[in-house]
C-alpha cells in the first residue's frame, strides 16, 4: 500500500493526475515523491506537498487528510484502488476507465466527468456536474458507477451516455440535463428542470417513503402510465450491494412513468415511486 499524507494546504490548487495506481504502482516511495505535479503554473515534485510511505505494487493508494485543494486525483485510471480519508478537489476520477475510488468525505465539481468504467463511492456530498460532460463535449459519462451517499449539485449526469449514478440525498437543478442514455437513481426530491432535454435514459425517484407530492416536472414531460417495472427488482438488488438502502416496499411497487423530453426525442423516462 502506498500512503500519501498532505504536508500542508495551499491556496493555489495542485493538479495531480499522477496519483493513480497506473502511474505509481511500480514505483518506490522515493520515485513517487519525485513525480511531477502542477502548483498553479509551476512544476513541482509530489513530495513537496505529500509525505510518501510504502509503495503501490498491490494497486492500493491511501490518502490520509484533506486534499480539497488537489485536482485530478484518479483521472484516467484503469485499475487498482484509491481511498481518500478526507475531502477531495475537482475532477476526481475524470475519464476513469476502471478500478475503484472511495472518498470518506466530500468531493468537488466534475467528479467522474466523462468516466468510462470503474466505481466511485462518495460517503459525503458531491459538487456540481457529477458524471457530466465537459463543456463542448458530445458525451458525458459513458460507463461505470458513481454512488453518492450525501447530496449533489447542479447538472448531475449532464449528457451522460451510459452508466449508473446513484445519489441518496437531494440533488440541485437540471439533473439529467441533455441525458442521452443511462440510469440515474435519486433517494430524495430533485431540484428544478429535471431531465431537461433528455433524449433517452431513466431517472428513478425512490426515496425512503413514497413521496406525498410529485416533483415539479417540465411541461414537455407527459404522464404515460402507472405500472410495476420488472427491472426495478433487479436494479434494487444491485443497489443494495452498492450500499444504497432500497426500500423493500418499492421493489414491487407501482411507479408513475413520465415520458420526455418531448422537445427532444421524448424517449426518456422519469419513474416515481407511486404513493
Amino acid at each position: 500500500m502506498l500512503k500519501l499524507i498532505p504536508r500542508t494546504r495551499t491556496t493555489v490548487p495542485i493538479e495531480a493526475e499522477v496519483i493513480t495506481p497506473d502511474t505509481l504502482g511500480s514505483l518506490d516511495a522515493t520515485a513517487v515523491a519525485h513525480q511531477t505535479v502542477y502548483h498553479g503554473n509551476r512544476k513541482e515534485a509530489l513530495g513537496e506537498f505529500f509525505k510518501v510511505e510504502g509503495r503501490a505494487d498491490d494497486g492500493l493508494i491511501l490518502i490520509e487528510g484533506d486534499v480539497s485543494h488537489v485536482k485530478w486525483i484518479g483521472a484516467g485510471m484503469t485499475k487498482g484502488t484509491i481511498i481518500v480519508d478526507g475531502n477531495v478537489g475537482m475532477h476526481l476520477g475524470a475519464e476513469m476507465r476502471g478500478g475503484r475510488i472511495e472518498v470518506r468525505g466530500n468531493v468537488g465539481d466534475w467528479c467522474g466527468a466523462e468516466m468510462r468504467g470503474g466505481l466511485i463511492e462518495v460517503h459525503g456530498d458531491a459538487g456540481h456536474l457529477l458524471g457530466a460532460a465537459y463543456r463542448g463535449s458530445a458525451r458525458g459519462m459513458r460507463g461505470g458507477t458513481i454512488v453518492v451517499h450525501g447530496r449533489a449539485g447542479n447538472e448531475v449526469g449532464s449528457t451522460m451516455r451510459r452508466g449508473l449514478i446513484v445519489v441518496r440525498g437531494e440533488v440541485a437543478d437540471f439533473c439529467g440535463v441533455s441525458m442521452i442514455a443511462g440510469t440515474i437513481v435519486l433517494g430524495a426530491q430533485p431540484g428544478l428542470r429535471t431531465g431537461a432535454g433528455m433524449k433517452r435514459g431513466t431517472i428513478l425517484l425512490v426515496p425512503p417513503e413514497p413521496p406525498n407530492t410529485l416533483p415539479e416536472l417540465l411541461p414537455t414531460f407527459r404522464f404515460a402510465a402507472r405500472f410495476q417495472p420488472v427491472f426495478v427488482r433487479v436494479l434494487a438488488e444491485h443497489l443494495t450491494n452498492l450500499g444504497f438502502p432500497f426500500p423493500e416496499p418499492a421493489k414491487a411497487a407501482n411507479y408513475l412513468r413520465f415520458s420526455g423530453d418531448l422537445a427532444e426525442k421524448g424517449l426518456g423516462e422519469i419513474l416515481i415511486w407511486s404513493p
